[in-house]
């Protein structure tokens, strides 16, 4: 475990917010933004984000709600961002989610696991990547039209550094989507708090509200198109059931449901001259 200070700000005043799994979670008195402390280190994450989460079968290449997830993100994103470029996921595991783009996009991923990009490179034959993308040389500035993180921000080790190097990639006008990010300014995180079903502190090292997520894109040269909350879009919504699990399951003291605002998706367009 290591302790960290605030990674927007630098400060190392901060106050708890709840813990969870056994790890704090802390809210920056001076910027608000919300993160675990102590986390664990790089070495203990390599371990958690080991090789076997990646191998095929199982829920994590069959599960059907997760393929139609996709195409609800996917139809979203051609809303805002047309429907053909160069594009790349950032935190793209073994690349189900390029996969599922149609063939008009020039699909590019990068991920920290050397095995899962593997995997898809060898199953899918997509352009999958390994490294840490504040650090790779192998991609030229102002190339990309799309750079997405599909439930990724949470779980980089500095979200200031990897907004900084998506800048530098993406073109003039181009677009940021960070999508699938749990939102702790949602009903379920506020009323739930340690037992917000998307709090993980293990391995979501940060923990956004949409001010917190404004504060580093603006900060970084970011003009913030919109936001757009998925939840009675998605196939993890049953409204009525989880409307009354909202107030069961905080009496008996079980996780959050699915809720209004869990989850957003935030577009962002790269200014010509950074601020």
């Amino acid at each position: 475990m290591e302790r960290v200070n605030c990674d927007f700000c630098g400060s190392s005043d901060s106050h708890l917010w709840a813990s969870s799994s056994g790890i704090d979670v802390v809210k920056c008195r001076k910027c608000g933004l919300m993160y675990s402390n102590p986390r664990l280190t790089k070495e203990e994450l390599d371990e958690f984000y080991k090789s076997e989460y990646f191998k095929e079968g199982g829920n994590y290449t069959e599960d059907q709600l997760r393929m139609k997830q996709y195409q609800v993100d996917i139809d979203d994103l051609h809303k805002t961002c047309g429907t053909k470029g160069k594009i790349l996921d950032v935190g793209c595991a073994i690349g189900l989610f390029l996969r599922a783009l149609p063939d008009t996009w020039e699909k590019y991923g990068i991920d920290g696991s050397r095995s899962a990009a593997s995997l898809g490179r060898d199953k899918y034959q997509l352009n999958l990547f390994s490294g840490e993308l504040p650090s790779v040389d192998f991609f030229k500035p102002d190339f990309f039209v799309v750079i997405i993180m599909r439930g990724t921000l949470e779980h980089l080790p500095s979200p200031k550094q990897y907004m900084k190097k998506v800048y530098e990639l993406l073109k003039d006008g181009g677009t940021f989507v960070i999508s699938t990010l749990p939102n702790l300014d949602s009903i379920a995180a506020k009323l739930f708090k340690k037992d917000f079903r998307l709090l993980l502190p293990k391995q979501h090292l940060y923990h956004f509200t949409t001010k917190t997520v404004n504060n580093y894109l603006e900060d970084q040269g970011f003009e913030i198109v919109r936001y757009y909350y998925p939840y009675l879009e998605t196939p993890y919504a049953h409204l009525c059931k989880d409307v009354c699990s909202l107030f069961t399951n905080k009496i008996l003291s079980r996780q959050s449901p699915p809720f209004f605002k869990s989850t957003m998706t935030v577009y962002a367009k790269k200014r010509k001259n950074k601020r």
